[in-house]
């Protein structure tokens, strides 16, 4: 005789779908919900909080919001209809909270304040980790006034008193919208509040004064992570200095902290990943260290790290500043190669060092290639390779250098040689 199936449950069906959060199948706890709306067992909201949290695991916010507007629906035509189901969903705290999250990683900043006043509408008290995902999706969006206005708000309700999470998140705001002085003084403000500023805090407020070339009181903040037995710099803080370093140019600094990281004893010892290493490679981009720039690029590889577009432009800047022009030219050929599209800035910085090579052909090469990638020269890509021509000017006839390009945008040059002629016989 043939065993019938135990009925599901929703208490089975939760398990079911945590699984799906787990393994990232979103698709599949979402169909499994429209299921139990179409054949049973009937849901109730602990099952769509489920959902709910499996899309904010695979990071889609629209889902998300989705699914509360079909829960409202839903709940509205139950009750209208004097069914009691309607009652089992009723969205909570926590289906508000995986939702504004889901929004906090795609930056949906204005979605995740529309919810957090529909559920205060609603009746329904937020809590530290609502306030925390709202301003976390401040944070992604750039919204550092909306941030620092959540931080501020969130003191007003029982149980939400901002703790680091939600200072982290609104230094990052700071960082994004630029200003640093802010980062500066809720760091400050963390301290008079017991708070105790961890790693992320201090590399948030980092970056915010790297942004603003402010690498001397980057360097400070570095310093007082060192003295702090309880927060010793991470492989970030490093690379946030390293890179404040090298935007000013501050290169032997830039190098010492380089040569620091590379000799912490083992207990403290760092795997450099792609992050640093980039800031490795360009806090080696002027004239004098071009060969170390070109050894941390080739061992990238060997650390089963992939070089990208931003690995590749702090070498060729380290290639051109050193002048050498052939190397940058064979870097632009690599990127190619890894089927990566090099950026104008990074093309721009191959035709310079062709220039200050005196490689008048090469930098036109490299220009007309840009159009052909439907790449469109900026100024600075025609400044560089205009000035392939002053400093090889002579005895070199430049209208015929120009001819076969097949560049539409080279016509500028040709009106800079006309000038240039004009000017010679004059």
């Amino acid at each position: 005789m043939r065993r019938r199936s135990a009925p599901v449950d929703v208490i089975a069906l939760c398990a079911v779908v945590g699984g799906c959060r787990r393994s990232g199948e979103w698709q599949h706890a979402l169909a499994l919900l429209l299921e139990a709306f179409r054949i049973g067992p009937y849901p109730d909201i602990a099952l769509c909080n489920a959902v709910a949290s499996a899309c904010e695991a695979g990071q889609e916010w629209a889902q998300a919001v989705a699914l509360l507007e079909m829960l409202n629906q839903e709940m509205l035509n139950r009750l209208q209809k004097r069914d009691a189901k309607g009652d089992r969903l009723k969205p909570d705290v926590v289906t508000y909270s995986a939702i504004i999250s889901a929004c906090e990683e795609d930056g949906q900043w204005e979605y995740a304040l529309g919810l957090l006043e529909e559920m205060l509408k609603r009746g329904i008290a937020p809590n530290a980790i609502t306030f925390n995902s709202a301003i976390a999706a401040c944070a992604s969006g750039g919204r550092w006034r909306e941030a620092t206005s959540l931080l501020t708000r969130m003191r007003g309700f029982r149980g939400c008193a901002p703790d680091v999470v939600s200072y982290n998140s609104a230094i990052s705001a700071c960082d994004k919208g630029g200003h640093w002085e802010r980062a500066m003084s809720m760091m400050a403000e963390m301290g008079h509040l017991q708070l105790r500023a961890d790693s992320i805090t201090f590399s948030s407020v980092m970056r915010a004064l790297e942004n603003d070339k402010q690498w001397q009181k980057a360097l400070f903040l570095l310093g007082e992570m060192k003295a702090d037995e309880g927060t010793f710099p991470d492989l970030i803080s490093f690379s946030v200095a390293i890179s404040a370093c090298e935007k000013v140019q501050a290169w032997d600094q830039a190098l010492a902290l380089l040569h620091e990281v590379q000799s912490l004893p083992p207990a403290l010892a760092l795997k450099p990943d792609a992050i640093f290493l980039n800031a490795a490679i360009g806090a080696c981009a002027n004239e004098d260290h071009w060969r170390l720039a070109l050894y941390y690029l080739g061992g990238m590889p060997r650390q089963r790290l992939a070089p990208d577009g931003i690995s590749y432009h702090a070498a060729i800047t380290a290639c051109e500043r050193g002048r050498q022009w052939r190397l940058a030219i064979g870097l632009i050929q690599e990127l190619r190669r890894c089927d990566q599209r090099p950026a104008s800035i990074t093309a721009n910085s191959a035709i310079l060092a062709c220039a200050r090579g005196s490689q008048p052909q090469h930098a036109l090469e490299l220009l007309s290639e840009m159009q052909d990638l439907a790449m469109k020269p900026d100024v600075a890509a025609f400044s560089s390779a205009a000035s392939a021509f002053e400093v090889t000017w002579t005895g070199v006839p430049i209208l015929g250098v120009l001819e076969g390009c097949g560049c539409a945008a080279l016509e500028r040059l040709e009106l800079l040689d006309a000038r240039r002629r004009r000017c010679i016989r004059t």
